[in-house]
């Protein structure tokens, strides 16, 4: 069981999406929110169930809070 991401990015209303799977949902969701931000095409997102193997591991987060740059 894996999760993966779903996205339009044209008029067609296509959803597609690529061979990455995910751990759990959340893990989805989070990599489906980095890529808006670097693709202004995407129109719509979803995170889809799925039967095929997990074969993504979660990214570290690159972001530090305010209080670890102090």
């Amino acid at each position: 069981m894996s999760w993966k991401i779903e996205v339009v990015a044209d008029d067609s209303g296509k959803w597609e999406g690529d061979n990455r799977r995910f751990a759990t949902e959340q893990e989805a969701l989070t990599r489906a929110h980095d890529l808006e931000w670097q693709c202004a095409a995407i129109r719509e997102k979803r995170i889809v169930w799925t039967t095929d193997p997990v074969n993504q591991s979660p990214r570290p987060r690159l972001r530090k809070s305010i209080l670890e740059t102090i």
